[in-house]
């Protein structure tokens, strides 16, 4: 009969490796750039050349962000409002917290003015 291991036994993780798992990401920083577009849509002019939708981290920051490209991109103004309409006709409005998570996101931001450097944190 063969000895069964549980995962941890004689396995000792590569430090190093393990940091790779995991690619560096700012939560803080998402949410500061998707809070502050949906308050101040002119501030999409200073980090449209900075990101795009798969620099984020989150799944549900990236489906939001998405959300707010196709918008500003289609001259049509991005809000809470707005963005949760755009995510409700693709369906996706419940994946990525419904209406109170985009609330959030524009209720707790620091404000629009860094928003280029919070995007280059992104």
């Amino acid at each position: 009969m063969s000895a069964v291991l549980t995962p941890d036994e004689g396995y000792t993780p590569d430090p190093q490796i393990a940091q790779l798992r995991i690619p560096p990401h700012s939560i803080e920083a998402e949410s500061s750039v998707l809070g502050g577009l949906l308050l101040d849509n002119a501030a999409w002019d200073r980090i449209a050349d900075l990101l795009v939708d798969a620099d984020f981290y989150r799944y549900e920051h990236r489906t939001i962000f998405a959300a707010i490209a196709s918008l500003v991109n289609a001259s049509r103004p991005a809000d809470v409002i707005t963005v949760y309409e755009q995510l409700q006709s693709l369906g996706k409005a419940d994946e990525v917290g419904g209406l109170a998570y985009l609330n959030g996101l524009a209720q707790f931001v620091p404000g629009a003015g860094n928003i280029r450097r919070y995007a280059e944190i992104v």
